[in-house]
């Protein structure tokens, strides 16, 4: 079994650093309740100059940045893929075809889009599936009869994925080349949620639950070790990296709302990004290796 890290060691994170020098990412979005809806909003990552950017009858999910696009791709609450383009003088939502209810998916522009599914009529059966760029097939490359959620990827053949079976949740790798699956981390250490992976591929930052706290960690593939990143006051979840994989932004609870935050990779410097008093989730940068994507075109 692989190794817990009680605390954080900034050495560990050392390797982690694209960029010795950076000021961080520009820009990012995220969910916020409307009280009916969830929507996209978007800010400058230090400024409070936050504005809201979807105003569709539906409730958004699972908020992904394609820098090719660059859109953000999403999942509304029925399951259905929809993308926003970035830079266009007005929001139009593009709905994504596909066959099933998509719970949560990953999107590469040269890796292709990998699929966690429910199977026709089982709710408790989620599957994992695999589209090649430019390929409207799509191949199962996970299938067991429990569920298989939260692929991402870290290289051009492995990806990772949460296996959830009676309420306990552990970390996998599979690889899109063969059916081998690796166990990572098992429930007995921690329940793994929300994984996301580096930048360089070399780690992953999770929501790990152990016993009544759910705090973030970091998995450091190469050793195998998980280490503690950051644990607040209530809940933290939903990590992204910026794309000069320097600083991780996650949701927080902060006793009465979520609210996003973003804290270094070497575990400091934890910041709040958004004000209290309202519900917001699903954070993600919208830069590309650092850069801002620009903002001039964004919907009042």
């Amino acid at each position: 079994m692989k190794n817990l890290i009680p605390v954080c060691h900034r050495s560990l994170f050392a390797a982690l650093l694209l960029v010795a020098a950076c000021p961080g990412f520009a820009e990012f979005a995220y969910l916020r309740s409307d009280g009916e809806y969830w929507q996209i909003w978007r800010s400058g990552a230090l400024d409070k100059n936050h504005s809201r950017w979807t105003r569709s009858p539906r409730d958004k999910r699972a908020l992904q940045f394609d820098v090719a696009g660059p859109r953000i791709l999403f999942r509304d609450h029925q399951g259905a893929l929809y993308a926003v383009g970035t830079r266009t003088a007005k929001t139009e939502e593009e709905q994504i075809p596909n066959r099933e209810q998509i719970k949560d998916f990953d999107f590469d522009s040269d890796r292709g889009m990998l699929l966690s599914s429910y199977a026709p009529n089982a709710m408790d059966n989620i599957r994992i599936w695999w589209k090649a760029p430019g390929d409207p097939a799509r191949r199962l490359v996970v299938s067991d009869s429990h569920l298989n959620e939260m692929p991402r990827w870290v290289d051009r053949e492995r990806f990772v994925y949460v296996h959830t079976r009676a309420g306990k949740s552990d970390f996998r790798m599979g690889s899109i080349a063969d059916k081998r699956r690796d166990l990572l981390i098992d429930h007995t250490s921690l329940n793994v949620q929300d994984p996301a992976v580096h930048p360089s591929g070399s780690s992953a930052v999770f929501s790990g639950r152990r016993e009544a706290n759910t705090d973030l960690w970091i998995y450091t593939f190469d050793t195998g070790n998980a280490a503690l990143l950051y644990a607040g006051p209530g809940l933290d979840a939903e990590p992204s990296w910026s794309a000069d994989g320097r600083w991780v932004l996650f949701a927080t609870w902060d006793g009465s709302h979520f609210r996003i935050a973003r804290i270094r990779s070497d575990g400091s410097e934890m910041t709040y990004l958004t004000e209290p008093g309202m519900d917001c989730r699903s954070p993600v940068s919208l830069d590309a290796e650092g850069g801002d994507p620009g903002r001039e075109n964004q919907e009042e």
